[in-house]
C-alpha cells in the first residue's frame, strides 16, 4: 500500500514539472503578440498622420497632384481596413477622417486651380494716351508732364498688384478654412492628477456660506402685504422674516428718483426673488448681490457693478486644441 502511494505521488510530481513549463511558455506567446499588436497599431496610426499631411501639402502646392492624393487617401484606407491591429472604434474613425479627406482635397484642388487661372491670366491691354506736345520753354511744363505721367503708370501698376494679392489673399482664406476642418488624428492623455486639479478648479469658485444662504433665501415664499408703506419700513421687515442682510444705497436712490420715504404697494405670496423684482421694478430700482449683503440701487449703478472670480486653468492648456470646432472635437475623443 505505502509503494502504491509512493508511486502515485511521484507521478503527480513529473505531470506538473511536464505541464507548467508549457503553460509558461504560452503566457509568454500571448504577450509577445500584444506587444506586436501594439507596434503594429502604432505603425499605422503614424503612416495615417504622415501620409495624410503629405496629400494635402501636394494639392496645396500644385492643384494637379490631386490624382496622386486620392490614390494615397486610397491607400491608407485599404491599410485601415485591413490592417487587425485597430479597434473598431479608432477603424471606424480613420474610415470617416479618410471620406471627408477626398472631398477636402477635391475642393482645395479646385480652389487652385481657379486662383492659378487668375493668376495666369494676362492684365487688360489700356492704351496710355500719348504724352502732349509741348513746348519747353524753360517755365518748367515738360517736367510737370512727366511727372503726371509716372503717377498713371505708378497708378496702373498698383491697380494690377492689388489684384494679384487680392487673389493670393483669397486663396491664403481658403487654406486656412480647409486646415481648420481637418481632424487631428493624434491621441491626447489626461494627467493622472486630472481630478485633483479639478478639484481644485471647483474650491475656487465656490462661494462664501453667506452668500449660499442668500441664494437659498431669495428662492423662498414670503407673504407680501405693503399698503403705500415707506421703503425703509419694508427693507427692515424682510430683514427681521428673512434674516439675511439688506442695504439701501442712498446715492443710488437719489439718482433713481427715490428715498428712504418713497411708498411701496405690493400685495401677494412669492418667493423673496420676485418680491424684490416687482418692488425695485416699480422704483426703478434694482438689486445685486454685493459683499454678502443684498444691495437696493439704482439700475444704472447695478449694471456697473461686476463680480471678478478666479479659475485655474493651467490644467487645460496641456490638452486642449483651440484649433478644432466642438464637432470635430467630438470626433477625436469618441470614447473619452
Amino acid at each position: 500500500m505505502g509503494w502504491m502511494h509512493r508511486t502515485w505521488v511521484a507521478g503527480l510530481i513529473g505531470l506538473a514539472l511536464m505541464t507548467t513549463p508549457g503553460l509558461v511558455g504560452a503566457q509568454d506567446i500571448l504577450k509577445d503578440a500584444d506587444a506586436r499588436q501594439k507596434i503594429e497599431a502604432q505603425r499605422v496610426e503614424r503612416e495615417f498622420t504622415e501620409q495624410r499631411g503629405a496629400a494635402y501639402r501636394r494639392v496645396r502646392a500644385n492643384a494637379a497632384d490631386l490624382s496622386y492624393a486620392l490614390d494615397t487617401i486610397e491607400g491608407l484606407l485599404g491599410l485601415v481596413r485591413d490592417s487587425k491591429a485597430l479597434n473598431d472604434d479608432k477603424r471606424g474613425l480613420y474610415e470617416r477622417t479618410l471620406a471627408f479627406d477626398k472631398q477636402e482635397l477635391r475642393k482645395i484642388a479646385a480652389a487652385g486651380r481657379r486662383d492659378s487661372i487668375v493668376r495666369s491670366a494676362p492684365p487688360p491691354s489700356r492704351r496710355e494716351p500719348p504724352p502732349p506736345r509741348v513746348s519747353d520753354d524753360g517755365s518748367g511744363r515738360t517736367k510737370r508732364v512727366e511727372d503726371m505721367l509716372k503717377d498713371r503708370r505708378r497708378m496702373i501698376a498698383d491697380s494690377r498688384g492689388y489684384k494679384g494679392d487680392s487673389a493670393s489673399g483669397r486663396l491664403k482664406i481658403y487654406e486656412g478654412v480647409e486646415r481648420s476642418a481637418v481632424p487631428q488624428s493624434e491621441t491626447y492623455k489626461f494627467p493622472r492628477n486630472w481630478k485633483e486639479l479639478s478639484k481644485k478648479r471647483s474650491a475656487a469658485a465656490k462661494m462664501t456660506a453667506t452668500e449660499r444662504a442668500i441664494m437659498a433665501g431669495l428662492n423662498k415664499v414670503y407673504g407680501a402685504d405693503y399698503d403705500k408703506s415707506n421703503l425703509q419700513d419694508v427693507i427692515d421687515h424682510l430683514r427681521k422674516v428673512t434674516g439675511l442682510r439688506f442695504t439701501l444705497d442712498k446715492r443710488g436712490l437719489e439718482e433713481a428718483g427715490a428715498s428712504y420715504e418713497t411708498t411701496v404697494t405690493l400685495k401677494d405670496k412669492m418667493s423673496l426673488r420676485s418680491i424684490l423684482k416687482k418692488m425695485t421694478g416699480e422704483l426703478g430700482l434694482a438689486y445685486v448681490i454685493k459683499d454678502e449683503t443684498i444691495l437696493i440701487t439704482s439700475q444704472a449703478q447695478a449694471s456697473r457693478m461686476t463680480t471678478l472670480r478666479t479659475y485655474y486653468l493651467g490644467d487645460l492648456a496641456a490638452v486642449t486644441d483651440i484649433n478644432l470646432d466642438p464637432i470635430t472635437s467630438q470626433l477625436v475623443w469618441p470614447g473619452e
